[in-house]
């Protein structure tokens, strides 16, 4: 019987999320992943019988843990958020990123081909219908309510790729205030 050990297969995780953020679940490859691993073909597959369970080890804690966190803080903060919920937010959106950064990426740009291909319009939609119930007045509100939820996604998306991360807090917080301060009087 083969045993499995921590460390081959550490290395292999490491290898296959190179791998993917470079060329996507559907361009990956297994030879190249064990290649790079350096272990035998057949050993990558006694730890990971395939591309999809490999995939699925690197991000489907974050494929959980993202929309969980979008639900709590949903409950949290459905009354609006305004001074320190604002703050309570932010932060826990620098957290859930610091911890599934990388993973949350993959899941965005780079899962075509996968069971996860569909999670960041998952997400979006989660997103949009949980805005509506906390913020929407009537069906006149919900138009402008998804473009706001877009607007404020793909903001904090941008500083997360682009921003350094001692000005990830500062951006994000200003991005919350434009778009939460005062809300429900602003639609």
């Amino acid at each position: 019987m083969q045993y499995q050990k921590e460390e081959v297969k550490q290395r292999i995780l490491d290898v296959a999320f190179a791998e993917f953020e470079k060329e996507g679940y559907y361009k990956a490859n297994m030879l190249r992943i064990a290649t790079r691993a350096k272990v035998p073909i057949g050993n990558l597959y006694r730890y990971f019988n395939g591309k999809s369970v490999l995939f699925e080890a690197l991000v489907g804690e974050a494929a959980a843990a993202i929309p969980e966190f979008v639900k709590i803080s949903y409950l949290q903060n459905a009354e609006g958020i305004e001074g320190a919920r604002s703050e309570q937010l932010r932060n826990g959106i620098l957290a859930i990123f610091e911890r599934y950064g990388r993973e949350f990426m993959l899941l965005l740009d780079r899962s075509q081909g996968s069971k996860f291909s569909a999670f960041g319009s998952a997400l979006r939609k989660e997103i949009c219908d949980l805005w509506k119930k906390a913020f929407s007045r009537g069906e006149e509100d919900e138009l402008m309510i998804e473009i706001l939820a877009e607007g404020f996604i793909g903001g904090s998306l941008k500083i997360f790729r682009l921003a350094e991360a001692s000005e990830q807090s500062e951006l994000l917080d200003r991005l919350m205030k434009f778009y939460f301060q005062n809300i429900k009087n602003r639609l």
